[in-house]
C-alpha cells in the first residue's frame, strides 16, 4: 500500500508512503444476518414501465443460475407486501364466489342452477391469465383485483341467460327449446352490456399518463377475461344447464 502512487494537484507523483504512514488496527466488525444466516441487503426501486410482480420474478429467474449453491434470496418491503396481497385477494376471491353462490341459491331458491350460472367464472379467470400473457404483463395485485370484478360482471351474463329459460321451462316449453329461445332472446343484451364494459377498458388499457402503466394489468384482465368468458357463456351455460335438469329430473 505504501508503494502506491498518487498524482498531486501539481502533477507530481509520489509515493503514499511519503505523504501517509500505514499502520495496522482493530476496527468493529458487524455481521448482518437474516433467519439466523448471514445477509447482504439490497435496495432497488422499479424503472419506470416496469411491474414489481414482473421484476420481483426476473431477480428469481436470476438468482437461480447466478447465486453460490447455499445461497438464497428472500423479500422484504414492496415485495413482501405484495405476497402478503395476492394471499389476502386470494381469500377475497374465494369468499366472493361463496357469496355469489350464496345470493343466487336464494334468488332461485335451488342449489343447483347457481352451479350452472357459476360454470362461467373459471373461463373468465383462463381468459384473463390467457389475455395477461399474450400483453406481455405480470400478474398483479391489479390485475387480481380486475379478476375479482369479473366474477360480478361475468355472473350476470348467466343469469340474463337462465332466469329467461327459467321463465320459459316454467311456462311449459321443453327444456332444449327453451334454452335456445333464452339465447336467441338474450344475446342482444349480453353482447350489450359486455360491450360496454370491454369498451370501457379500452382507456384504462391505452393510456399513457404517468403512472398509468399501473392499472393496465387490471384493464388486460378484465377486457381478455370478459370477451372470453361471454362468448362461454352463449354455448357452454345452456349445454351445462341441460346436464344438470336432466340429473334434477332423475334424481
Amino acid at each position: 500500500l505504501s508503494s502506491i502512487m498518487l498524482k498531486s494537484s501539481s502533477g507530481k507523483t509520489v509515493r503514499l508512503g511519503d505523504v501517509a504512514t500505514v499502520s495496522y488496527d482493530s476496527v468493529t466488525s458487524q455481521i448482518t444476518r437474516f433467519d439466523r444466516s448471514v445477509s447482504v441487503s439490497i435496495n432497488a426501486s422499479l424503472a419506470p414501465g416496469h411491474d414489481l410482480g414482473g421484476q420481483v420474478e426476473a431477480i428469481r429467474k436470476w438468482a437461480k443460475t447466478s447465486m453460490s449453491d447455499g445461497g438464497r434470496i428472500a423479500f422484504s418491503g414492496d415485495a413482501e407486501m405484495m405476497k402478503e396481497s395476492f394471499i389476502s385477494l386470494l381469500q377475497t376471491l374465494l369468499i366472493a364466489m361463496l357469496l355469489i353462490y350464496i345470493v343466487l341459491a336464494g334468488q332461485f331458491n335451488s342449489f343447483i342452477h347457481p352451479f350452472t350460472i357459476m360454470t362461467a367464472l373459471p373461463f373468465a379467470v383462463s381468459g384473463a391469465l390467457i389475455t395477461l400473457f399474450l400483453a406481455n404483463e405480470g400478474l398483479s395485485i391489479m390485475s387480481f383485483i380486475g379478476m375479482i370484478m369479473l366474477m360480478g360482471i361475468v355472473t350476470k351474463n348467466s343469469i340474463l341467460l337462465i332466469d329467461f329459460a327459467l321463465q320459459q321451462i316454467r311456462d311449459g316449453v321443453a327444456v332444449v327449446d327453451a334454452l335456445v329461445e333464452s339465447s336467441r332472446v338474450r344475446l342482444r343484451p349480453i353482447l350489450m352490456t359486455a360491450g360496454g364494459t370491454i369498451m370501457g377498458m379500452v382507456p384504462v388499457i391505452a393510456s399513457t399518463a404517468q403512472g398509468a402503466e399501473i392499472k393496465h394489468s387490471m384493464g388486460w384482465a378484465v377486457f381478455g377475461g370478459l370477451i372470453f368468458s361471454t362468448l362461454i357463456t352463449l354455448f357452454i351455460v345452456p349445454v351445462v344447464f341441460s346436464l344438470f335438469d336432466g340429473i334434477g329430473k332423475k334424481n
